[in-house]
């Protein structure tokens, strides 16, 4: 779906058989509303046949110029940028909307050190919390001389006219220098109210390398921007344009936490998790549990609107589990001032909210008539076909590889492949021996 397919008849260049169906449609905040207030911010789309995950783009200018716009990434078709992960490392690597910013940083200057040259750490005069992300620059005079991406690995707060420090890796920092000045920032999405954005998306197929062994790197294929014409006669798209409001007052109480809109819900996409917003809260601390108890927790995010969906993929749940989340108001944006105790939720079904993620079953499945050297093609439909012709509503996330299995006997003995493509070829391993098999794939 992501390229202009063509059939080849007795015309030699073949004939256009369909325009590309990799543009991204009906961008749009997760209201609908173009002024949403700053602790509504969240976006959603039309899913993609075959995207393995989208990127996201906003900007200031409504021509995305590369320096004051950025983009991230998702698996999923909605998006509610958040502040941080903390204590959980994510599984996937998207380019995280919460380590990006569409409007100009604020630099912090400070000077920095370490023991020796060949240190791997540096110390920094300031304070940042542990496990914070942060953005550094190395500096001489005005010219930047290194520069990195970083995580804050200690902090030691300043006493009696010491002061305040905290240690980074070394990556970015000068050769053969042990001390110096630097500038740093945390990056969030930082959106101002009053101030008009800019936002598209469109989708990515990442291909197995294995097909192609000679590219040492991951292959990606890029499906149309949403603002952009699929033919030169066709009108070009707006962007989606939005104007954040000032933070709408809410009705819950800032010492409580919060009652979630839904409190089940399943699909086969991550959920959108909602709430109403706290009276005077600055932004809410997120977890998400495989068990009542929160006893085995699976994530914690601190996010400043009242819609969340991590940026990450989730593994789908058996038929009769769920995962088990509760959020709680923060005072400020770190999770120091995140002082609702967490047996409150854990003790009521009322702050306690679940979701169900489901695969749909991959539907569609056929093989060819063997070969001369005994060789089927195996082939299936997508996973967002399959979902939508069981419920329209249905929207699964991106889906970067299929698993086939083939056996003779008990699926407990198969034999297990995984492609990227929606087709098979037994020829591409081993011959197989002679027998009737039986075959079923999951994305």
């Amino acid at each position: 779906e992501f390229t202009r397919r063509w059939t080849n008849d007795d015309e030699p260049a073949g004939t256009e058989q369909d325009i590309p169906a990799s543009r991204v449609e009906d961008v749009r905040t997760l209201t609908g509303d173009p002024t949403p207030p700053l602790n509504e911010i969240g976006f959603t789309w039309d899913a993609v046949p075959g995207a393995s995950l989208y990127q996201v783009q906003f900007s200031t200018q409504s021509y995305f110029p590369d320096g004051p716009s950025v983009i991230c990434e998702t698996p999923h078709r909605h998006i509610a940028p958040y502040f941080n992960s903390p204590g959980y490392k994510r599984r996937d690597p998207f380019t995280s909307c919460e380590v990006n910013s569409p409007v100009p940083p604020e630099w912090t200057d400070a000077e920095w050190s370490r023991v020796a040259v060949d240190s791997p750490t540096v110390t920094v005069v300031g304070s940042a919390q542990v496990g914070d992300r942060i953005s550094v620059e190395y500096l001489s005079g005005s010219t930047v001389i290194g520069s990195a991406s970083v995580q804050v690995l200690s902090s030691t707060p300043g006493s009696d006219g010491v002061e305040a420090t905290f240690t980074i890796p070394a990556t970015g920092a000068p050769d053969g220098l042990t001390e110096g000045q630097l500038r740093w920032y945390k990056p969030e999405m930082r959106f101002t109210a009053g101030e008009t954005y800019y936002a598209r998306v469109r989708a990515v197929d990442t291909v197995d390398i294995g097909h192609y062994p000679n590219i040492p790197q991951e292959i990606r294929i890029y499906g149309l921007w949403s603002d952009q014409r699929r033919e030169t006669d066709e009108v070009t798209p707006d962007p989606l344009s939005f104007t954040p409001t000032d933070v709408t007052t809410g009705t819950g109480s800032i010492n409580l936490p919060v009652v979630p809109d839904d409190q089940q819900v399943s699909g086969t996409d991550l959920q959108v998790l909602s709430w109403p917003a706290a009276d005077d809260a600055v932004a809410y601390r997120v977890i998400i549990a495989l068990d009542r108890d929160f006893t085995n927790r699976v994530g914690e995010y601190l996010t400043r609107a009242r819609y969340f969906v991590p940026d990450e993929t989730y593994d789908d749940n058996g038929p009769a589990r769920s995962y088990y989340w509760f959020a709680t108001p923060c005072v400020g944006p770190s999770l120091s001032e995140c002082e609702v105790p967490d047996r409150l939720a854990i003790n009521s079904n009322a702050y306690v909210g679940k979701f169900a993620k489901r695969s749909t079953p991959v539907t569609d499945l056929s093989a060819t008539a063997a070969d001369t050297q005994a060789n089927v093609l195996l082939l299936w439909g997508d996973d967002l076909t399959a979902a939508r012709a069981l419920d329209a509503a249905d929207t699964p996330g991106g889906v970067t590889s299929y698993e086939v299995q083939f056996t003779t006997g008990d699926w407990e003995d198969a034999t297990t492949v995984a492609t990227d493509n929606l087709a098979y070829s037994t020829a591409e391993a081993a011959p197989l021996p002679s027998g009737t098999y039986a075959w079923r794939v999951r994305p």
